[in-house]
């Protein structure tokens, strides 16, 4: 068993976990054009924005755990100003994202404080759950991180689930379909738009913050 998944842990195997990874991702992407129907161009400022926070707090010898949660706060924040500026400044939505997209390439660089910072001797989760699973079960890191990964994105992919459940989430969904019903059941679009904007950035920022753990390295050019 133990050969089996020794020879699990090659290219394929690495594709693999890449996939799992970057599909957290196309969860918060697919939130703003598919259920919002808002095209959305913050996630290119956005992901590298959650692997610099990561980089930053870890290199300074923080909880990568918290890292995680401060890079999803930091995706949400990217989104709600990509929102507002759409809402309050009547910029159409593809050029607002352009705009806070632009924004972000300062703001990563400045919390980076370089272009790129390694994190090869850093510890992070993935270095901590690559530890557990190989001391316990032998588990190459590659198997190790596509177990954390698949159990991560089914995880995410259940609360999403959950939330669009909800009151809120069903009128979120409605909302890229039929606005006019949304205002006619006595909700605000605008407001709806700043959640849904804000929840899809923050998955792509906590997705920034992983990818940041599993390459190594965190770099400010990451989306």
């Amino acid at each position: 068993m133990r050969e089996f998944f020794h020879a699990a842990g090659t290219t394929a195997g690495s594709i693999f976990t890449e996939g799992c990874l970057y599909g957290i991702m196309a969860l918060g992407v697919f939130i703003t054009f598919r259920v919002l129907d808002f095209p959305d161009l913050t996630v290119d400022g956005s992901f590298p924005l959650g692997a610099a926070i990561m980089g930053s707090i870890v290199v300074n010898h923080g909880s990568p755990l918290l890292a995680v949660f401060v890079a999803f706060g930091g995706g949400i924040l990217a989104g709600v100003a990509t929102a507002v500026m759409h809402n309050e400044l009547k910029i159409p939505n593809l050029l607002a994202g352009i705009l806070t997209m632009i924004m972000l390439a300062g703001i990563n660089l400045k919390i980076l404080g370089a272009p790129n910072v390694p994190l090869f001797n850093q510890t992070t989760i993935l270095s901590d759950v690559n530890h557990i699973l190989n001391t316990a079960f032998g588990f190459p890191r590659e198997v190790s991180y596509a177990i954390f990964f698949i159990i991560l994105i089914l995880f995410v992919k259940l609360l999403l689930d959950l939330f669009f459940r909800t009151d809120l989430g069903l009128t979120l969904g409605a909302l890229g379909n039929n606005q006019q019903m949304v205002v006619s059941q006595g909700m605000n679009p605008k407001t709806l738009k700043i959640i849904g904007v804000g929840l899809s950035n923050g998955l792509v920022a906590m997705a920034g913050s992983f990818a940041a753990q599993y390459q190594g390295f965190a770099d400010a050019s990451f989306g």
